[in-house]
């Protein structure tokens, strides 16, 4: 032999230790949880817009139907439903963002909701239940306990929204001026109805004081869980604490002014 190698015969390969008999599987590589809760948050988030979409255009068209008659004029007032539910969902992200870029200078990038096609269908779709509704004259449901709840547990879910996904609390230093986005987080969550009912005719129902005391102190409670959440830079911590205790406090704050 030369150098390992037999004349004629290839190379002899080096043995190897036999394998043990219970050798470890190779298990796939576990997925990472920060990034499963991200996602798990966003889906949540989205779902939450949708829901939030198909309630003001069910509330926004209820204002409408409650002063008109469908047995009249059917066609105009169905137009006119719908067109306040689309008032009353986009309206207030629509004064907020504009307020938001003007404090900013343009630095906050800002994104409005009639440009999202989902906003639209989930909006006319809670239009069309109440004009069903309407027809059916059931639209009174709407007036009962359960309904006033889910739609105060709704408001919770949009205060902490306002707070976290609405842009005001993006790292911004206000130098103390907490009206700038009180407001701000206020015309998020109501301007929308504020709009819709002073077109109506209406008093807004926004500015009456079992809406503008709980939603006030409802911004402030859920602000504070979000800023204890995200101590540290952990702001999906604070998201996850203003969502999942924010909004069922605010809900309460609700029903007791309510």
């Amino acid at each position: 032999s030369r150098g390992g190698f037999v004349q004629g015969m290839p190379p002899a390969r080096p043995l190897r230790p036999p394998a043990p008999l219970l050798a470890p599987a190779r298990l796939p590589m576990a997925p990472n949880r920060g990034h499963s809760k991200g996602r798990l948050l966003e889906s949540i988030w989205r779902m939450q817009s949708r829901v939030t979409f198909a309630v003001c255009g069910l509330m926004g068209a209820r204002t409408v139907l409650r002063l008109s008659s469908l047995a009249t004029s059917a066609p105009v007032t169905i137009a006119m439903a719908a067109a306040s539910g689309l008032l009353t969902a986009f309206a207030g992200g629509a004064q907020s963002n504009i307020l938001l870029s003007a404090a900013t200078g343009g630095a906050q990038e800002v994104q409005y909701a009639w440009s999202m096609r989902r906003g639209w269908i989930c909006t006319l779709v809670g239009s069309g239940a109440a004009v069903i509704m309407c027809a059916c004259g059931s639209l009174s449901v709407l007036d009962g306990q359960v309904c006033q709840w889910l739609l105060s547990l709704h408001m919770g879910v949009v205060v902490a929204s306002a707070i976290t996904r609405s842009g005001w609390f993006d790292g911004h230093d206000w130098d103390g001026l907490l009206s700038l986005p009180a407001l701000g987080t206020f015309l998020y969550a109501q301007g929308g109805g504020l709009w819709r009912d002073v077109l109506c005719g209406q008093m807004p129902e926004a500015l009456e004081l079992r809406t503008v005391v709980p939603m006030l102190l409802g911004l402030a409670l859920v602000h504070a869980m979000y800023q204890i959440g995200s101590a540290g830079g952990k702001d999906r911590k604070g998201t996850w604490l203003a969502l999942l205790a924010g909004a069922p406090s605010v809900a309460c704050l609700f029903e007791l002014w309510r």
